[in-house]
């Protein structure tokens, strides 16, 4: 609980830390391959600030790699499967949601 914490503390302290300029992309504008999943690439482009590693190297952001610096959010399924659009949506929603609290 006290690393989730601290977790949550550094990201909503590095996201609060963003301009209100830099938006977010769309899904279909961050998956610039139209592969239909999220790349470590794609990734570093669309949500620099979270730093999200690839921890298997196969080049695909699964659920588990963005659970791991955003414990709080909630997927559906395995955490070893990729990021999509769905997922990727609930990302921004949480990301939304930590810059409103701060």
């Amino acid at each position: 609980m006290k690393k989730s914490l601290i977790a949550a503390a550094g990201i909503l302290l590095t996201v609060s830390g963003m301009t209100f300029a830099q938006e977010t992309p769309e899904f279909a504008e961050a998956d610039t391959n139209q592969d239909g999943i999220l790349n470590k690439q794609e990734a570093d482009q669309a949500l620099p600030a979270l730093g999200i590693n690839d921890s298997n190297q196969d080049g695909v952001i699964s659920k588990g790699d963005v659970k791991k610096v955003l414990p709080e959010i909630e997927f559906d399924g395995e955490d070893d499967s990729a990021v999509g659009q769905t997922e990727y949506q609930q990302i921004v929603q949480v990301l939304e949601e930590l810059m409103e609290r701060a």
